[in-house]
């Protein structure tokens, strides 16, 4: 399993011109590419939840799935090892935890966000209508004839 984002990506975010081991930073690189992995496994849990077992490849399913676990690294390393904030509220940390949060929420609660009722080809979903959890008709009013925000 890779993650889905870098340490040099959650740099970027936040205006670090780079985490290092080497030339150890606060944090260090290492400490960033493991807040890094415990997002990709947050994001993991809840797409097993929601019947992907398996890593997407769809880049542009990875291209969000980046994005958003880059947030959530720069959420948690903002918070951890940035300026004590005495209010997180307008802080460059906190849009990144309110982004991130926002996105898990949509994730849990329309997977379709995913293309999974349309049919990413990429993605391992099962059936629920062949499987018998979902009817046709069950499917179509549950998540088709939504109209969802993207």
């Amino acid at each position: 399993m890779s993650n889905y984002c870098t340490a040099a990506q959650v740099a970027v975010l936040l205006n670090k011109k780079e985490f290092s081991d080497s030339t150890p930073t606060t944090p260090t690189e290492t400490q960033v590419t493991e807040v890094c992995a415990m997002i990709t496994n947050e994001i993991d849990v809840i797409l097993n939840m929601i019947g992907i077992t398996a890593q997407p490849t769809d880049t542009s399913i990875l291209g969000m799935l980046k994005k958003y676990a880059s947030y959530g690294s720069a959420c948690m390393v903002g918070m951890s090892y940035g300026r004590n904030f005495s209010s997180i509220e307008g802080s460059q940390p906190k849009y990144f935890c309110d982004e991130y949060k926002e996105f898990l929420k949509t994730l849990r609660e329309n997977p379709e966000i995913l293309g999974i009722i349309a049919g990413a080809d990429s993605l391992t979903v099962s059936s629920n209508v062949l499987d018998g959890t979902y009817t046709e008709d069950e499917i179509d009013e549950l998540f088709i004839d939504k109209d969802y925000k993207v």
